[in-house]
């Protein structure tokens, strides 16, 4: 068996839900945004590091996790989201992460590729979207098979068994072919506060769920927010060769 190489640490946000009248929930709920950071794994005790210094220097000390929903309740004044997507940014360059995000929006047009066609939910959608671009950069011809396996929050456990259903049933929407070897093909689950790459996925999804918002002109987006994600963390996303940017999709 072919040693670990990389752990992909996967978290979302939002909702992708409809209301009762078939129109899509109001605000940033409605989106879903699924974000992965990537690193090799061992990367691990020093991203888990990096995460305490932040906490240690920019939130009050009753603090223990590094997450968007702590923003307002832990983070003094002094501070905003400006100064944690930048320090975000930093830990994921220093330890050579990559950062793949996609998102979509209920009531978004069909994907009549995806395996449930018509019927596939904003959830689907964005989840089909996220592993096509993690597979096309996890290939044999750069790691060996199994070396790469995937990790997501399991705040809901339903969730997680979904998130390994659509891992088991991939397939590449343009040229068919399923998960590439180098990807171990299940789906494990881990608590955030346990696992501090988790964290860092939490950052990434929430800030773009912002920023996907205010593109859309949804009134509960924060700004501050989205434009953090453009000034710091946008420039991590995972890039081709020639420089184009393939870690985000917005279906």
């Amino acid at each position: 068996m072919s040693p670990l190489s990389h752990v992909v640490w996967i978290d979302e946000s939002g909702n992708g839900k409809f209301a009762k009248d078939g129109m899509p929930v109001p605000g940033i709920q409605s989106l879903w945004v699924s974000a992965a950071v990537c690193f090799e794994w061992e990367r691990l005790e020093a991203v888990s590091t990096g995460v305490q210094e932040i906490l240690r220097d920019r939130f009050l000390n009753r603090c223990r996790e590094l997450k968007a929903s702590h923003l307002r309740r832990y983070l003094p004044a002094e501070y905003g989201p400006r100064d944690i997507g930048q320090d975000v940014a930093r830990l994921v360059q220093s330890e050579g992460g990559h950062v793949w995000i996609t998102g979509t929006r209920a009531g978004s047009q069909p994907m009549f590729s995806h395996p449930r066609g018509r019927g596939a939910e904003a959830k689907e959608k964005t989840r089909q979207l996220l592993i096509e671009r993690i597979s096309g950069y996890a290939t044999p011809r750069f790691f060996e098979p199994g070396t790469w396996v995937m990790v997501w929050d399991v705040d809901d456990a339903g969730s997680l068994g979904e998130f390994s259903a659509a891992i088991a049933a991939f397939r590449n929407r343009v040229s068919g072919h399923p998960l590439p070897a180098a990807i171990t093909p299940s789906m494990l689950g881990g608590l955030s506060h346990e696992w501090t790459p988790i964290q860092v996925a939490d950052i990434y999804a929430n800030f773009a769920l912002h920023k996907i918002g205010i593109e859309q002109g949804l009134v509960d987006a924060k700004t501050d927010r989205a434009t953090a994600f453009d000034e710091f963390l946008e420039p991590t996303l995972k890039r081709d060769r020639s420089g184009r940017r393939v870690g985000w999709k917005v279906w």
